[in-house]
């Protein structure tokens, strides 16, 4: 390449059910606007990476000055004063407007669903147990087998739900009457497994692989980024999905699911997010995976990691030798590469001791060891009790991921402020998403963005 400087019986039910006034309108609206919502998760060091997306196109209406700059072109023209000619600007900006707005529409439209006979190729084979919801004490169902057009189901203990003053034994498994079972308003594939999970209900969607990796696709990159890196961000995704299904005998596992469906795992918010450039890449790389001797590779990634990527074993507890440092120039072009946080010692004092560290009053706070890659390794912390030293990745998960967005990062004292100014987004290991778009915007294939990542990995396909 070229170098870079379950098991269980489900219980079944048939409530009678009730018609919501909302999905006229909602749909209107929809129709009306033809706004396409994108979702932008936060970064977690658990996770298997960090999520930035690139912000859709906006349209901005113009000032009524600068609208008829634009329509006249002079300064004069904003001057006009009698009720035709205002009539006629007016007429000419909503004119103008409909149109910016049409043309939205047709791009947003590009981005079509991939036909329901099309995604119908991509079922078939290895299957994923999903969690996609947990911790909501009811659960609105629809579209799923003897709801009718609706219920509401609520958790009453760790064997029992209500659904429409119905109680029902749990787990129950909820199977679509079309194409999709949504929960509280979002689409998913497959069958929908309800369990009691402490004190609400944990939700866990059983589909077919490759669809999965489809309706993931946009909510951790884009589908119109560069083609070979949404090939590199499918392949990454389905070896990561297979390695996390193949955990088996690992302590602390919930056999319940395969994989989380938010940062802890990968993000996934069912089918709404699909589309057909995200279905031609899926179907570009069906099967293929990245294998290290023999088994799947564990493939993190992470939103861009500052210029030079970090070692595993510098974040946890096993190093692999394919999740190595290595540099990744293209991140300098991520929005966000840059970052800057400041904090007053009380607050900084406060977060270290909600998590189990009292200093008192910080007065120093130094950087005492450095990865590599330039990361903050160890941080001591000199304040009015007993000095603290804990990692860098400790410290960065006690002030909290959204403020201390790497441990790539530099600290200084002026007065009453800590300042941090730092590079790069996510735990650093494995592939960089904005670092992969930038390869692939240069002309690198897939595999070499790949080869690149993940050294001395096999690109390979399933058996």
């Amino acid at each position: 390449m070229r170098s870079l400087s379950h098991n269980k019986k489900y219980s079944s039910f048939l409530p009678s059910s009730f018609v919501t006034g909302l999905v006229l309108p909602v749909l209107f609206v929809a129709l009306l606007f033809g706004c396409a919502t994108v979702e932008v998760a936060p970064d977690s060091d658990d996770a298997a990476h960090s999520t930035e997306i690139e912000k859709a196109d906006e349209f901005v209406v113009f000032g009524k000055v600068e609208e008829e700059k634009a329509l006249f072109g002079s300064d004069s023209a904003a001057g006009v004063t009698s009720a035709p000619e205002r009539d006629l600007i007016a007429e000419k900006i909503e004119q103008r407007q409909l149109e910016a707005a049409a043309r939205k529409r047709v791009k947003e439209q590009a981005r079509v669903k991939p036909a329901k006979s099309a995604l119908a190729e991509l079922e078939g084979g290895e299957k994923l147990r999903v969690l996609v919801l947990s911790g909501r004490k009811t659960i609105r169902v629809n579209g799923a087998k003897g709801t009718g057009s609706g219920v509401n189901i609520t958790r009453l203990s760790a064997t029992h739900a209500r659904v429409n003053k119905k109680t029902i034994e749990l787990p129950v498994r909820l199977t679509p009457t079309k194409e999709f079972v949504y929960l509280n308003g979002r689409p998913y594939r497959g069958v929908i497994d309800l369990y009691a999970d402490d004190e609400g209900l944990l939700a866990v969607n059983e589909l077919y692989l490759e669809p999965y990796i489809v309706g993931l696709i946009n909510h951790e990159i884009s589908s119109r980024w560069p083609e070979a890196a949404v090939k590199a961000q499918a392949i990454v995704a389905r070896t990561y999905a297979l390695h996390q299904k193949n955990r088996t005998g690992t302590v602390g596992i919930d056999e319940r699911y395969d994989l989380d469906g938010s940062v802890l795992g990968q993000v996934y918010k069912g089918a709404n997010a699909e589309d057909s450039l995200a279905f031609k890449a899926v179907k570009a790389t069906r099967s293929k995976v990245l294998t290290y001797r023999g088994s799947y590779a564990l493939t993190v990634y992470h939103s861009n990691a500052g210029g030079m990527t970090e070692s595993s074993a510098n974040v946890w507890t096993t190093g692999y030798p394919y999740l190595r440092s290595v540099k990744s120039p293209y991140d300098k072009d991520a929005p966000g590469y840059k970052w800057e946080y400041a904090i007053t010692p009380k607050k900084l004092a406060l977060r270290l001791k909600r998590a189990g560290h009292s200093v008192g009053r910080p007065e120093i706070l130094d950087v005492t060891k450095r990865t590599r890659s330039g990361r903050a390794y160890r941080v001591e912390i000199l304040g009015t009790e007993d000095p603290v030293t804990i990692s860098g990745k400790e410290f960065r998960e006690a002030i909290g991921y959204d403020f201390i967005k790497s441990t790539k990062f530099e600290v200084s004292r002026s007065g009453n402020l800590f300042f941090f100014t730092g590079t790069g987004l996510g735990h650093g290991v494995g592939l960089s998403q904005w670092g992969a778009k930038g390869m692939a915007a240069d002309g690198y294939s897939s595999k070499e963005i790949l080869q690149h990542y993940y050294p001395g990995t096999r690109l390979g396909t399933l058996d």
